[in-house]
């Protein structure tokens, strides 16, 4: 029985029909992971010895006629920087230290009490400061279909793994992409909820503020159903995390009843161009939704514009200088000689490209933040969504950060903006595959709707046929 080709739903049913030993879907998950990270470097820790024993576990308790929960034997990664008891934890830097968790952050305790299993922590970028994934700690995580590429960043090891069959999902947080890059780039689905749906306290011991303004944890999974079903059963109020929400009474859309009825797609934010491929899996939508009687209109709205520039500041200069700050407050300060590669290269651009970050450059951008948030309902005034690139780019050569696209020369900040764009605007977005390129390659776009729309997206996708496993490995 090929357990990799499930999904959570049919995992689950035979689980708990007593068809299907958790023991074995762990050890064909484990088998699939350690020979893909071989040539990809997609998991910096493997966790198969405590894998398998809590299987057994679960196995057993199942034989007894326990109750198990939603996700019961459900393999899963999680990003490094994750806590999960018992386990390493870095954020891809040899500065974090390598000791094994206490205790897991309130949202691996969620996943953990629903039964299912953490099977690996998936690499990701130092301090997860690009869009690909690369460390001096433990080196590059490579794409899955051609080792020159990157499968995106930052947390990339944990699209990879989900998207080889290492687990059905995996779990990481998305400041400005990191999330949706990687799954846009590996051909899955990756959801960034509403700022405080999903439990937040703990991420990262050491957060400084402008995590709680901007990063969103999220979700990867090979399909539509499976991040309703991981979202679903996530979920939470999480009591420690002042900023935490939950679906305010009557804002909790039936997936079958929530209609649709116009779209918006936007093609372009500052006159940036995308490659053909993107492109195409916008019309593929739009086509998608024209045939289920949903209107399109092709939109630019300046609101999204406005969004570069505070993407630079407050989500490259000042998190770097808030994190240097809350580390000598925590009596270790980073040092130069801490600082990696990527880190190092990331400083200087910074130092050479900006001017020096003063009280008033901060405030200003802040500012600008909560007046783009204010306006954000103003995109949908007309549509009820809007579907736009995740990325200007389908997956490129590892380590680039300078592209060209028709004839512009364009930057990693540019070409990554439509990512970033919703985190500046505090809104909650939904990558998911298109199609495969000419090349081979995975091809993704995304949704974005207003806040408390993540079932309405999931309603989109399932409506337009566009929710379904993109197959890129051979069975």
């Amino acid at each position: 029985m090929d357990t990799l080709a499930f999904s959570i739903r049919s995992l689950t049913r035979r689980i708990r029909a007593g068809t299907l030993l958790c023991k074995d879907v762990t050890v064909a998950h484990l088998d699939s992971l350690k020979r893909w990270n071989n040539s990809t470097n997609s998991a910096c820790y493997i966790n198969e010895e405590d894998s398998i024993e809590r299987s057994k576990v679960l196995d057993a308790r199942i034989a007894r006629g326990e109750k198990q929960g939603l996700l019961v034997g459900v393999p899963f990664s999680a990003k490094d920087h994750i806590r999960v008891e018992g386990l390493p934890r870095s954020m891809g830097t040899h500065f974090r230290s390598s000791e094994r968790a206490v205790a897991s952050d309130p949202l691996i305790k969620n996943a953990l009490h629903q039964d299912s299993i953490c099977i690996a922590k998936g690499n990701q970028t130092e301090f997860g400061k690009a869009f690909f994934t690369e460390n001096d700690r433990f080196g590059k995580t490579t794409h899955f279909l051609d080792s020159a590429r990157t499968p995106g960043g930052s947390g990339g090891g944990d699209a990879v793994i989900v998207a080889t069959g290492g687990a059905l999902f995996g779990l990481g947080v998305d400041a400005s992409g990191s999330i949706r890059v990687p799954a846009s780039f590996c051909g899955l689905y990756g959801l960034v909820p509403t700022h405080g749906l999903l439990p937040q306290s703990g991420l990262a011991e050491d957060t400084h503020c402008f995590t709680s303004t901007f990063a969103v944890p999220g979700i990867l999974a090979r399909s539509a159903e499976d991040i309703e079903i991981v979202f679903s059963a996530l979920r939470s109020f999480d009591r420690a995390y002042p900023y935490s929400t939950s679906y305010p009474f009557g804002l909790h859309p039936d997936p079958v009843g929530a209609k649709v009825r116009r779209v918006g797609i936007i093609s372009s934010v500052l006159g940036t161009p995308v490659e053909e491929e993107i492109t195409a899996g916008l019309n593929i939508a739009a086509k998608r939704c024209e045939d289920h009687g949903i209107s399109v209109e092709y939109i630019s709205n300046t609101l999204l514009d406005r969004t570069l520039e505070p993407f630079i500041v407050l989500s490259v200069q000042a998190v770097i200088a808030a994190e240097d700050l809350l580390y000598a407050e925590l009596g270790t300060p980073r040092t130069p000689a801490d600082d990696g590669t990527r880190l190092t290269a990331l400083r200087e651009k910074v130092r050479q490209r900006l001017p020096a970050l003063n009280p008033e450059g901060l405030l200003s951008m802040l500012n600008r933040v909560e007046q783009i948030r204010r306006a954000a309902h103003s995109l949908f005034k007309d549509v009820d969504l809007l579907i736009a690139p995740v990325a200007a780019v389908t997956p490129p050569i590892h380590g680039v950060d300078r592209f060209t696209i028709g004839s512009r020369q364009l930057e990693a900040h540019e070409v990554y903006l439509y990512s970033a764009m919703t985190n500046i605007l505090g809104l909650p977005a939904l990558a998911f595959p298109t199609h495969r390129s000419a090349t081979g390659m995975p091809v993704g776009v995304q949704l974005i709707g207003p806040r408390f729309s993540e079932l309405r997206m999931l309603a989109l996708l399932h409506t337009i046929g566009l929710d379904a496993h993109l197959k890129l490995l051979p069975s």
